[in-house]
């Protein structure tokens, strides 16, 4: 077994493609987050036409039937609102009020905090990462189903709602004065410290932070869209806020899409860790987002959204079966992937590693000394290890051998990784 570690660390490998980079194609081509949608219009003569200017009988319509899905569904909204709202607590007891100047999170114990994410961008800066997590978004236009539509519409809403905060110094100061005002009111956990960020497009979890942070700011928001009136705004801006007012219904599928997309939010963190080795770990969180996306809730649209997300899921990860068979090689020496893989998977990539040694490792060795190399003693660190086990009460299922053979270290290697 060290033979083929140390031949899978050759320089020549079969190299495994960014899992990251994966997730962000899943997640942006799924939602179409960055896609332009087509919109269907009745023109003079009754032919479809695509058009972007006012559509109120259409939406009308939509707004009807999304009332009366949302109303089908089950999930507890204030329980998981109130989740997310505790994530995103503060933990710094040093920290003072209004110091979060830079729309960090304040660092936590939560999967949420993303103080150290690299890709959490600073609020005044609109460009984008330079990267190749571009390549591959579809961003051309398109003619989107009910839901697929239904979800790109609320998150477009909320993303012109936050430009639109942005964009005027009246909003901000009256958004930033709420969040003030709530943070006396409510005890440290409770305080709000995250300000309001934009997504772009390189990387999908800015798309998760601007959802999850409008969804923190939701009482503020719609304070700010029943105050318009009595603002100093232009009717320009009021008309505007008008338009992208969401509805209770869409900040219930806001929370519904944060519910979805939060495993992602959580495998990309993971991955984007550059201290450790995380072959095994991409393996792991695979088929943990596999599991989530196939886990059947008691609500019409979440089980929607899984089964559109885990079409793309399918194309980039399962679909791409040289490479995910590749993941799987490489995870069998990480004891997390190998916790990850089936028996019938751990039994198909012992015969090939037992078809590997044999023709690279077995041939060479029976030449060059055959009876050193089949009747080897166990050596210092084979006793040291039997040792360690014995004495927390871990000993190998099989008694010590005296020769070793690629069967034994594999079966060696099971129970340790299995520990």
């Amino acid at each position: 077994m060290r033979d083929m570690f140390s031949y899978f660390t050759r320089r020549n490998i079969k190299y495994i493609h960014c899992t990251a980079h994966k997730l962000h194609l899943i997640i942006c081509n799924s939602l179409n987050l960055w896609v332009a949608s087509k919109k269907k219009k009745n023109t003079t003569d009754g032919e479809e036409g695509i058009e972007t200017g006012t559509m109120e009988d259409d939406e009308d319509e939509a707004q009807i039937s999304l009332n009366q899905m949302v109303r089908t569904m089950s999930f507890d909204t204030v329980s998981l609102s109130n989740e997310i709202t505790n994530d995103d607590s503060e933990s710094d007891g040093t920290s003072k009020e209004g110091d979060d100047v830079n729309g960090e999170l304040e660092s936590n114990d939560q999967l949420i905090d993303a103080t150290s994410d690299e890709e959490w961008m600073d609020e005044e800066d609109d460009d984008e990462a330079t990267d190749n997590f571009i390549e591959g978004i579809n961003t051309e236009e398109t003619l989107l189903d009910y839901i697929p539509q239904m979800v790109k519409d609320t998150i477009d809403k909320t993303r012109e709602i936050v430009n639109t905060i942005k964009g005027s110094s009246i909003l901000t100061s009256f958004i930033e004065k709420q969040r003030l005002n709530f943070n006396v009111r409510v005890n440290k956990k409770n305080k709000i410290k995250r300000r309001l960020v934009i997504d772009v497009r390189t990387r999908w979890n800015s798309t998760y932070k601007m959802l999850h942070t409008v969804n923190l700011y939701r009482d503020f928001i719609n304070d700010m869209f029943k105050s318009k009136g009595s603002l100093d705004l232009s009717a320009k801006q009021r008309r505007k806020l008008t338009r992208v007012e969401l509805s209770s219904d869409e900040w219930d599928l806001l929370n519904l899409i944060i519910s979805l997309l939060h495993p992602f939010y959580s495998a990309t963190k993971v991955l984007s860790n550059t201290k450790y080795p995380t072959v095994g770990s991409a393996l792991y969180l695979m088929k943990s987002l596999e599991e989530h996306l196939t886990k059947e809730d008691n609500n019409e649209i979440l089980n929607a959204l899984k089964q559109i997300v885990l079409n793309k899921f399918q194309q980039y990860i399962i679909d791409d079966v040289e490479q995910f068979n590749t993941l799987k090689l490489y995870s069998y020496f990480d004891p997390t992937g190998f916790s990850a893989l089936t028996r019938v998977e751990q039994t198909i990539i012992e015969k090939d590693i037992t078809k590997l040694y044999k023709n690279l490792f077995l041939s060479s060795e029976t030449s060059s000394s055959s009876s050193n190399q089949q009747t080897k003693k166990i050596t210092n660190i084979d006793k040291a290890w039997q040792g360690f086990l014995r004495s927390t009460n871990k000993d190998l299922l099989q008694e010590p051998i005296a020769t070793s053979t690629i069967q034994s270290d594999i079966k060696r290697y099971r129970n340790l990784a299995t520990k």
